[in-house]
């Protein structure tokens, strides 16, 4: 981890540069209470202020089929597809997550970081959704000519790097971890080995050997050059956190985000104290 300013790491920067302050300094809403359990309501009725998606937003929807698709199809004696097949494409998922961000973006901010099953490039690191799969909710988004910054509505990078409240956050979606444990089936420790990864430097320790990823020339894109406040990991099996200091008294905190479509969590971090705390929703059978 780069040392250099970055001790006593969860202490915010006094001198915030970055324009997202501007975006959530007077834009909050509260979770709607009608979501939570009896007699939480109140202690969920505080503000929010940006709200992050870290891979996989839909199911199944890339229209570029994966390695492991490739592989299953010509076991079972299937005809070879290879790029992209307008005949399997299905737009109806993509045009369901427009219209709900759409009806979101008015009350919060929102970063949708790309996972391997959705409309985008399947290497490392993945490019933004493009903007014109969100015709509805588009109008968030930055004009090209904007200057630099982040917009109300955000489609990044994965990896990415990005700032909420001062604080420096580096976001994955998960594919290096998930791959590292395609090789370690009896472990299970998934916390160890994402704190490894920060000490290491490496986002993708993997990469280009079993993960696929662009050809760089002029050195690996996945080392960290600066040490982040945050570092999330998203889709994985369960919640856990921790607190990784380094070597020159730098903190930071660590996250691994579960997968929603399971578990049905979200994790809702603290601005001030960057302390997790996760939110369960359940459906209720009343019958």
């Amino acid at each position: 981890m780069n040392g250099d300013s970055n001790s006593d790491l969860l202490q915010p920067p006094s001198n915030n540069e970055h324009a997202v302050l501007e975006r959530t300094a007077s834009h909050y809403t509260p979770l709607p209470t009608y979501q939570l359990p009896k007699g939480e309501h109140r202690h969920y009725q505080q503000q929010y202020a940006d709200m992050y998606f870290a891979r996989n937003s839909l199911s199944h929807s890339s229209p570029i089929p994966s390695r492991e698709e490739l592989a299953a199809a010509t076991k079972k004696g299937g005809r070879k597809t290879y790029g992209y097949d307008s005949a399997s494409y299905n737009a109806a998922p993509t045009d369901h997550l427009d219209q709900w961000l759409a009806t979101l973006l008015p009350s919060i901010p929102i970063t949708l970081l790309p996972g391997e099953q959705d409309p985008t490039s399947t290497s490392l690191p993945q490019q933004p959704i493009h903007a014109a799969m969100f015709p509805h909710s588009r109008a968030y988004m930055n004009p090209p000519t904007a200057p630099e910054g982040p917009g109300w509505f955000d489609s990044t990078t994965n990896p990415a790097e990005f700032s909420a409240d001062g604080w420096r956050f580096l976001g994955t979606g998960g594919q290096p971890v998930d791959d590292v444990y395609k090789y370690l089936p009896d472990c299970e420790e998934r916390l160890e080995m994402i704190e490894a990864m920060l000490r290491w430097r490496l986002t993708a320790p993997t990469a280009p050997d079993t993960l696929w990823c662009y050809p760089f020339q002029d050195g690996d894109q996945f080392v960290m050059k600066e040490c982040p406040h945050v570092f999330l990991v998203g889709n994985q099996p369960k919640f856990e956190t921790a607190v990784v200091e380094g070597p020159l008294g730098q903190q930071v905190r660590v996250l691994a985000v579960p997968r929603f479509k399971e578990t049905g969590e979200l994790v809702l971090l603290d601005c001030e104290t960057l302390v997790p705390e996760v939110v369960r929703f359940e459906v209720f059978d009343e019958g």
